[in-house]
């Protein structure tokens, strides 16, 4: 399998928010999980702290998250056991900046 085959398959990293930080409520087709590592976030109606573990099977819709004091999670992406969609990488987590103002598309 060639490097642009691997880009819509399982991804997993670090992602660190800022303080302020956060995104709208959106979906997603793929299957993820996600384990705050440090800090604390607001994902919904719940807050996340250090330790904590989330599961969003697929299709599902990810709630909005913000944090006031920042936070790191280590999260995971796989195609879903349920759709087979892939996890969305290209402009996502290649460092390229996200459009500014642009509204949450609900149907990823």
């Amino acid at each position: 399998m060639d490097k642009d085959d691997m880009r819509g398959s399982n991804n997993a990293g670090l992602v660190t928010y800022e303080p302020g930080a956060g995104f709208p409520l959106h979906r997603h087709d793929f299957a993820q999980l996600w384990y705050v590592a440090e800090g604390e976030c607001r994902f919904g109606d719940r807050t996340l702290s250090a330790g904590d573990m989330v599961y969003m099977e697929d299709p599902h819709f990810e709630h909005e998250m913000h944090t006031e004091t920042g936070c790191t999670i280590v999260f995971m992406q796989y195609p879903g056991p349920t759709t087979g969609a892939r996890p969305i990488y290209e402009g996502r987590f290649d460092g390229r900046e996200a459009a500014e103002g642009r509204e949450p598309d609900l149907e990823r």
